[in-house]
């Protein structure tokens, strides 16, 4: 148990000074330590959680758009492949690149017929196809299909590249006139075999129309405004991209290039760049088939669009948050300190209005607060207490009048009742001597039951004494009533010796007889009963006219004599409120009242 006052350790020095602030400062500052610090911390954890979330699913999201892009695109690019594989091996081609050249005019002027009847034969050829050009090893043009513009063009770069990257396929940029669009130069180095070695003997190129990539792949790709889509070989060169102007460029200067090849060359993956004071994040895809990367960069706003819009709501819910958790800590504040208030303000009016002199009555307001929460708790208490200390004053004065009233009755029965029973007596004996045997048998039942009720001192007699007297009772009722009734006697012996208040069976005979009357004989039955907790039940049963029980208001009015609600009080005042008297009876079947008293009872532990 902790101990506040008189403690010296550090958490009772804490619980003390901060008895020394108001509760409304206190919760304040709970409320902004428990709600606005948690809900900063939690928002910049989201915040945080929620950045790193959609930079992970939209970098997951642009590697596989960009990869599948370049599927696309490698698929475009391998029909065009297909035509350079079918043309390398044919048997017009090889001829044409083994005849001599000097002296096989006439022989390649039909081979290049075969070749071009071949080539518009082998419906391989794409709709972007523009050229198709066969050059020997030493970088003669032997085979064109007559586009304008290529055929005058300098070889020795591109054949340079075919040659680095041989025997896979070459793709470069070919820049065209200003009124054209670049072309993609797809070229392979040309063998045979010959003395079971291979033998280069030219190069074929084809020369597909870059405008493609824009049209079928770029135009798919939207990561914001200002992001960028490239396709660059390893060299540097751009052979397409999203900014036109780009397009042949080099761009091995660019930190972009420099950090994307310095990537490993797998199938994709994605990295942050940042420069300027700019982030961004690219994406890419490797393609060694043609030893090229297809590249994408996503701006730092467009992955900060969503995130953006979460921080603006996130501020916008803590103020709400603020808002309404100050003015529930306002309400809860409220909700304590006014009912003390109250509490306090009544309990002072009652004090001042209270008056504790002798015989006066005390008379107190209560507090009224109907909640149920812990301060209307405290209020209904300090209610109960104003009610009871209420009544112990007015029972006080009550008692007062009482004990006035039972000396004045001592007076009166302050009278020798030998004088009434030797009175009694002479009557019986003329009665016996005028042969009067009723009369004789009343006198002696009423002079037994006078001398053990008014000549007794003990308040606690055996049940089998309270049976005596009950039977006297009986013998001086039939002198009135004749033999209107029977009594029958079912007791157990084993409660002869149980003692109980003296005359506590006697009201409910008087009862039994008064309010039972038939035209027949009516049966009273006393009876007893050991219930299963070990308690003793004792009946008064009749077989009379009966009444509605839920009728009876007051038993004391209802009935005659002492009354039942005087029995019922006296036992509930010797055993306790569990014990008492109870009725049951129906019209025309009679009634039933039983007394239930504890088994472990002695008149010497009872409290009188």
């Amino acid at each position: 148990m902790i101990h506040f006052w008189g403690d010296s350790s550090l958490f009772n020095k804490i619980v003390l000074k901060l008895r020394k602030v108001k509760i409304q400062t206190r919760l304040l500052v709970t409320f902004i330590l428990m709600s606005i610090l948690p809900v900063t911390l939690i928002g910049v954890y989201a915040y945080k959680v929620y950045t790193d979330s959609v930079y992970s699913k939209v970098s997951e999201y642009a590697e596989q758009s960009v990869s599948l892009l370049d599927d696309v695109l490698y698929l475009e690019l391998q029909q065009y492949s297909s035509l350079t594989n079918t043309l390398s091996v044919m048997d017009s081609v090889q001829q044409l690149l083994t005849n001599d050249q000097k002296n096989a005019t006439t022989a390649n002027s039909t081979i290049i017929q075969n070749i071009t009847k071949e080539i518009d034969n082998a419906a391989l050829r794409g709709i972007n196809l523009r050229e198709v050009q066969i050059i020997s090893s030493d970088k003669q043009l032997l085979y064109s299909t007559g586009y304008i513009g290529l055929a005058s063009m300098n070889y020795n770069e591109l054949i340079d590249d075919i040659d680095r990257v041989s025997p896979s396929d070459s793709l470069q940029y070919i820049s065209s006139s200003s009124t054209e669009a670049g072309n993609l130069a797809l070229g392979r180095k040309i063998y045979r075999y010959h003395n079971s070695q291979l033998e280069p003997i030219g190069y074929i190129i084809l020369y597909i129309d870059a405008r493609f990539i824009q049209n079928e792949i770029f135009s798919n790709i939207n990561f914001g405004d200002n992001s960028e889509v490239y396709l660059v070989t390893s060299s540097g060169t751009v052979l397409a991209a999203s900014n036109l102007d780009l397009q042949g460029s080099s761009i091995t200067d660019l930190a972009l290039f420099k950090q994307l090849i310095a990537e490993p060359k797998i199938q994709g993956g994605h990295f942050k760049l940042e420069g300027d004071g700019t982030s961004s994040l690219v994406v890419y895809d490797y393609s060694d088939a043609y030893d090229c990367y297809f590249s994408a960069t996503v701006p730092q706003e467009y992955l900060q669009n969503e995130t953006r819009q979460i921080t603006q709501n996130l501020l916008l819910l803590s103020l709400l948050l603020f808002v309404f958790g100050l003015g529930i800590t306002m309400l809860v504040y409220y909700s304590i300190v006014n009912p003390m208030n109250n509490i306090i303000k009544r309990f002072s009016i009652n004090n001042n209005s209270a008056t504790n002199k002798a015989g006066s009555t005390l008379r107190l307001s209560a507090t009224d607060d109907p909640c149920q929460d812990e301060v209307g708790l405290l209020a209904k208490t300090i209610d109960d207490q104003f009610v009871a200390i209420q009544q112990m004053s007015e029972q006080q004065q009550k008692d007062l009048i009482r004990r006035r009233e039972l000396e004045l009755k001592s007076l009166q029965y302050q009278i020798n009742p030998h004088f009434l029973f030797n009175t009694l007596n002479s009557l019986k004996w003329v009665a016996k001597l005028n042969n009067v045997p009723v009369l004789y048998n009343g006198i002696e039942a009423l002079s037994s039951l006078l001398q053990n009720t008014l000549m007794a001192g003990s308040e606690f007699i055996p049940l089998q004494e309270e049976l005596k007297n009950l039977s006297d009772y009986f013998e001086i009722q039939k002198i009135r009533y004749g033999n209107s009734f029977d009594v029958k006697m079912q007791v157990s012996p084993e409660f002869m010796n149980y003692k109980i208040p003296r005359l506590i069976l006697q009201p409910l005979a008087e009862n039994a007889i008064v309010h039972s009357t038939r035209e027949d004989v009516i049966c009273i039955t006393i009876s007893s009963l050991k219930l299963k907790n070990g308690d003793i039940e004792l009946s008064i049963s009749d077989n009379g006219n009966g009444f509605h029980v839920d009728k009876i208001k007051n038993l004391s009015h209802q009935f005659t004599g002492i009354g039942l609600s005087n029995v019922d009080e006296r036992l509930k005042l010797y055993y306790g409120p569990a014990y008492g008297l109870s009725i049951r009876s129906r019209i025309g079947e009679g009634t039933v009242v039983t007394i239930q008293l504890p088994h472990a009872n002695d008149s010497d532990t009872v409290t009188k």
